[in-house]
């Protein structure tokens, strides 16, 4: 009897080691699966991670700007030729018996500083104004021009006449200053009275004493 209490006590302690042997690996399987869960979340994380890491566009450097073109450089202005002065008489300068009647009657007046009233030209365009203005017989072909002051009793006239070729124009400046009327203003009568002539040019001054030895010197000066 006793041994087979003793066999029956066996037989239930192997039964029991036996269910021990088979609990033990089970609870080893699922720590591992657990564990290798773990992991494998850890990993998708990692991937996810990376992928959205990966999906994010480098920035587009800027484009380095176009240098600006330098600017031209102004080109140097081409000097301007010297102004002729054949027909000026500023700075002494001589002029041609062709000049313009005009430039000649303007020169007469350089080197006068008195102030002078508004002056205006007039040129002798028929028979009539040419005898009243020059006090001398009209010659056919001539031209002459005068400068007076364009208003009010001022005693001053100066007359210049360009003749045709062949005529005497010492001697149709002399008939101008010795016919001429230094009271024609009728107020007021002018100074001085005087007369010049180079070429086919004749001159008749009457102003006051001053001017007119200026004009006459300037005259003088353009061509003798």
């Amino acid at each position: 009897m006793k041994k087979i209490l003793a066999l029956i006590l066996a037989l239930v302690m192997v039964a029991s080691l036996a269910a021990c042997a088979k609990d033990t690996p089970n609870t080893d399987t699922n720590t591992n699966t657990n564990t290798g869960n773990v992991d494998t979340n850890t990993g998708n994380t990692d991937e996810n991670t990376g992928s959205e890491n990966d999906t994010t566009e480098p920035e587009t450097p800027a484009e380095d700007e176009t240098p600006s073109e330098p600017e031209t450089p102004a080109e140097d202005e081409t000097p301007s030729e010297p102004e002729d002065n054949t027909e000026s008489n500023e700075g002494g300068h001589k002029l041609d018996t062709t000049a313009e009647l005009s430039v000649i009657l303007q020169g007469l007046y350089e080197g006068y500083n008195e102030e002078l009233p508004m002056l205006g030209e007039m040129p002798l365009e028929d028979p009539e104004t040419f005898q009243w203005m020059t006090f001398a017989q009209y010659v056919e072909g001539a031209e002459g021009m005068v400068s007076e002051p364009m208003m009010g009793s001022i005693a001053h006239s100066f007359v210049l006449v360009r003749l045709p070729e062949g005529t005497d124009a010492a001697a149709f400046a002399a008939e101008m200053e010795a016919n001429c009327d230094p009271r024609k203003w009728i107020c007021v009568e002018a100074e001085k009275v005087a007369s010049a002539s180079y070429e086919n040019l004749a001159l008749l001054c009457m102003s006051n004493e001053v001017l007119v030895d200026i004009a006459i010197a300037n005259f003088n000066s353009m061509f003798n």
